[in-house]
């Protein structure tokens, strides 16, 4: 984001009073606005689905730091490859494919 775009995205809270809010909710939706109150971020706004990316950048996030204590747990375990395990239970990568995501507590 340039400072000219930075700069376009601030809006004062008063401006939410004045009866601009659907004018800043269709600007939302095309990029994140940022709302000041004396000249201070009191909230940014971003459509739903920047949240929802964000949201699921912060559960891969959270999944792989898991994954990688998991890995410095074991390093000195025996592995199997992703092929051997396909081959022991009788599965292709494309069997993998067909099914519903697993959510993993």
């Amino acid at each position: 984001m340039d400072i000219t775009s930075m700069l376009d995205s601030i809006v004062p809270i008063s401006d939410f009073g004045r009866g601009q809010s659907a004018r800043i909710f269709d600007r939302a939706k095309h990029s994140p606005i940022i709302v000041v109150k004396h000249n201070k971020p009191e909230a940014v706004i971003i459509a739903p689905d920047v949240y929802r990316h964000f949201t699921e950048l912060e559960d891969d996030k959270i999944l792989l730091a898991e994954a990688l204590a998991r890995l410095e747990r074991n390093k000195e375990k025996p592995t199997a490859s992703h092929a051997d395990v396909l081959k022991r239970y009788g599965l292709t990568v494309s069997d993998l494919g067909n099914e519903e995501e697993v959510e993993f507590e």
